[in-house]
């Protein structure tokens, strides 16, 4: 899981890579704590873990059948990068400026916990391909939750 994880990373970094001043986040020490995640670990410490180093800002509850389960995003920069915006033309004695603008590149990562504990986390694709029928279940209501909340 969390190959495909970082495989999606240094995918969206390839996608970005003609870009200025790009500092690539795929080999941070932030990903590390993806390591560090069991499936079953509860649900606070998984919380404390990733809120230290991720954004999140939206958690759902889900149903399959007469199970609820809780989804918290999560939000992994996969790159930064500077645009140069100019101001002024130069021309006529102008004096140009330029200003740097920082931008980041995220993906969403959605974890799941079933019964206070842990169960599966992963971008919204791997939930589609999980053979945990379960998880994947839950894809097209996980799909539709979050594209509705961003």
């Amino acid at each position: 899981m969390i190959r495909a994880i970082l495989i999606a990373l240094i995918s969206a970094g390839t996608l970005c890579s003609c870009l200025p001043f790009v500092s690539d986040y795929a080999t941070s020490k932030k990903y590390l704590v993806l390591d560090s995640l069991r499936k079953g670990m509860p649900q606070t410490e998984v919380r404390r873990i990733l809120s230290a180093e991720f954004e999140s800002d939206t958690t759902v509850a889900v149903t399959d059948g007469d199970r609820t389960f809780r989804v918290d995003q999560y939000w992994l920069p996969t790159k930064r990068y500077k645009i140069r915006l100019y101001t002024g033309s130069g021309m006529n004695g102008q004096q140009s400026s330029s200003l740097d603008q920082l931008h980041e590149v995220q993906i969403p990562m959605l974890v799941l916990f079933d019964d206070g504990a842990l169960r599966y986390w992963g971008t919204v694709e791997d939930f589609w391909q999980t053979e945990d029928q379960a998880v994947a279940r839950l894809a097209p209501i996980l799909d539709e939750e979050f594209s509705r909340a961003q």
